[in-house]
């Protein structure tokens, strides 16, 4: 699990953290890429990103959040890592690499 904090889900922020963080920390590119339809996703620009690294994108049914049920379980997941980790959870940043280590 790769993440990155982000003050919002812009599309030019989830694209600059694909290429600047995620895809930095990867052995290997991935060939497809799991996303709701979102408008971080829905797109030119990620569109492009796709394109320029070869992914294949796969969007899951609009209104259907079980098509990405492992992802929102891991996120499920970490919010409770958090809470435990940090009572003020306005301090998630900082303690956010070392949850995801866990």
């Amino acid at each position: 699990m790769y993440t990155v904090p982000l003050k919002n889900k812009t599309s030019e922020n989830v694209v600059q953290a694909l290429e600047k963080v995620v895809f930095q920390r990867c052995l290997q590119l991935p060939s497809r890429i799991l996303s709701d339809n979102g408008p971080e996703f829905d797109n030119t620009l990620y569109r492009h990103m796709l394109v320029k690294y070869n992914i294949q994108p796969i969007y899951t049914s609009p209104n259907h959040p079980e098509s990405n049920g492992g992802v929102e379980r891991a996120n499920q997941t970490l919010i409770k890592l958090l809470a435990l980790y940090q009572g003020d959870q306005a301090n998630w940043v900082n303690i956010l690499p070392e949850v995801v280590g866990t």
